[in-house]
């Protein structure tokens, strides 16, 4: 005889949305479609869901819409710097208390570390992303 398996009982939720409501949310704004895909499969790896922008104002509305638990932002991307987007998330006092983690290819050196650490970020990242890097950085902050 085949035991059917009994469905939930009515306001119980399943174990999905129970895992789909413990995530954390990251954004990730990056105007890199290689770089993109692979920051939101290691990052939900890591278990995140991750909402996805291709430029700075697009990532900023994403920020305020989903209030995130961390950004990762490259500096270089467009309409809205990732400096100014990190700056503008470290003075919204609702939003403030946001890791977020600047990421370049083309600012290297100390040149750029004062400028960071002036707009708030609380990590930076030189590309090519070093992914182990990244995920103890991630985890550091969280």
């Amino acid at each position: 005889m085949k035991h059917k398996k009994k469905p939930p009982e009515s306001g119980h939720e399943t174990k999905t949305e129970k895992e789909i409501t413990s995530l954390k949310t990251a954004v990730v704004i990056e105007d890199d479609w290689v770089t993109i895909k692979l920051l939101e499969h290691m990052l939900a790896q890591e278990g995140f869901n991750v909402y996805s922008a291709f430029d700075g104002l697009n990532g900023w509305e994403l920020i305020r819409n989903h209030q995130p638990d961390l950004i990762v932002c490259d500096m270089l991307i467009p309409k809205i710097h990732g400096i100014e987007v990190c700056r503008k998330t470290k003075t919204d006092p609702s939003l403030k208390d946001i890791p977020v983690i600047l990421m370049t290819g083309v600012y290297k050196g100390l040149s750029y570390n004062r400028e960071i650490k002036d707009a708030g970020a609380d990590g930076f990242l030189e590309k090519p992303i070093d992914v182990e890097k990244l995920t103890r950085m991630i985890w550091d902050l969280l």
